[in-house]
C-alpha cells in the first residue's frame, strides 16, 4: 500500500499532562516524524465529568491502512490504561483517545470542509494545523488564536504552537 498522511485528533482527561506526551512520544516512536498543534485545554462534552481535557491534532504519514493504523493506536490506548471493552467507554473520563478523523494520499494538499470533524473542540487544533501545513481548506471557519498548553515530550516543548518532529537520520560512514 502506498503511504497516506492520516489526521488524528488526540486527548486525554485523566492525567492529561502525563498521558498526552506518551501518546505523542508512542506515535512519533514508530512514524519517525509528526505534526502537531496545539495543545488545547477544553472543557468535556458528552460526558458526566468535571475533568477538562487537553486536545491536540497530530499528522502522520503510514503505509498502514486504517484498520492496521486503528488497532495500534488502540493498543496505545489500553497500554495508558483506557478499557475499550467498557461499553460506557464513550461517555467516561479517559486516559487516552486517538481518534483517526480523516486519510488523504500524501501529496493531496487540498481539504473540503466535509473531512473536518463537528466538535469545536477538535476543529480548532486541525485547523489550525492544516493552515499550519500549508494546506489549501474550503469552508473551514476562522479561529481566535488561544494559547496553546506547553507539554514536554522526550527533551521537546510542544503544545503552544504547530511544531513538526523529524527524527534525524543516523549518517554511518563506510571505512
Amino acid at each position: 500500500m502506498d503511504k497516506q498522511q492520516y489526521f488524528l485528533g488526540l486527548g486525554s482527561n485523566i492525567d492529561p499532562r502525563e498521558n498526552m506526551p506518551k501518546m505523542i512520544a508512542a506515535l512519533f516512536d514508530r512514524m519517525g516524524q509528526l505534526d502537531i498543534s496545539k495543545v488545547y485545554r477544553t472543557a468535556p462534552e458528552n460526558l458526566n465529568s468535571d475533568n477538562y481535557f487537553l486536545n491536540a491534532a497530530v499528522r502522520i504519514e503510514s503505509e498502514l491502512n486504517k484498520a492496521e493504523l486503528k488497532k495500534w493506536l488502540v493498543g496505545i490506548e489500553e497500554h495508558l490504561g483506557r478499557d475499550r471493552s467498557d461499553p460506557d467507554k464513550k461517555i467516561k473520563d479517559r486516559t487516552a483517545d486517538i481518534d483517526i478523523l480523516f486519510c488523504l494520499p500524501v501529496q493531496q494538499q487540498r481539504i473540503k470542509s466535509s473531512h473536518l470533524p463537528e466538535e469545536v473542540y477538535m476543529q480548532q487544533p486541525l485547523v489550525e494545523l492544516l493552515k499550519y501545513l500549508r494546506y489549501e481548506i474550503s469552508g473551514a471557519g476562522d479561529y481566535s488564536a488561544q494559547p496553546g498548553v506547553e507539554l514536554m515530550v522526550n527533551d521537546w516543548s510542544v503544545g503552544t504552537k504547530e511544531v513538526s518532529l523529524r527524527q534525524r537520520e543516523s549518517v554511518v560512514a563506510e571505512l
